[in-house]
């Protein structure tokens, strides 16, 4: 079983958010639309260039988010909020590619590699039917 982008079904649960610890990773094009925005946050609304870099010149950064007052090297992501029981993304319409794509690598997701609760419960369900899927691989060799 192969778990695709349209068969996701995202939770919201901020494991995504949690899981990358505060880090980001930008293309040069989100970098140069960055630069031009602003961003509401945790710690209130500041330019967007602010939370990653104080070098606006670099052309395609990854690294982790700063405060956008101090510079200080933040734990977490500071564009999550949580409300009523779910995360929400404060930037979601402008949220980076690599947070769009999460929890995808490609057209698929890397079961072995995120604590996504979702991709988990695929990753037990193959782990259940190891048996079934060596027999399928077998068959599909001979």
């Amino acid at each position: 079983m192969i778990l695709f982008r349209k068969d996701f079904n995202c939770k919201r649960c901020g494991s995504c958010c949690k899981e990358l610890s505060g880090t980001f990773s930008l293309t040069k094009e989100e970098v140069d639309e960055w630069q031009g925005m602003v961003f509401k946050s945790k710690f209130g609304v500041f330019p967007a260039i602010k939370f990653i870099s104080s070098n606006i010149f670099m052309p395609g950064i990854s690294g982790p988010f700063l405060h956008p007052e101090t510079s200080e090297v933040l734990s977490e992501c500071p564009f999550l909020t949580k409300k009523e029981d779910l995360h929400v993304c404060m930037i979601y319409e402008r949220r980076p590619k690599a947070c769009r794509n999460f929890p995808f690598d490609g057209k698929f997701i890397d079961i072995t590699k995120t604590l996504c609760p979702e991709v988990m419960s695929v990753r037990k369900s193959l782990k259940k039917n190891k048996k079934t899927l060596e027999k399928i691989i077998q068959d599909k060799n001979k």
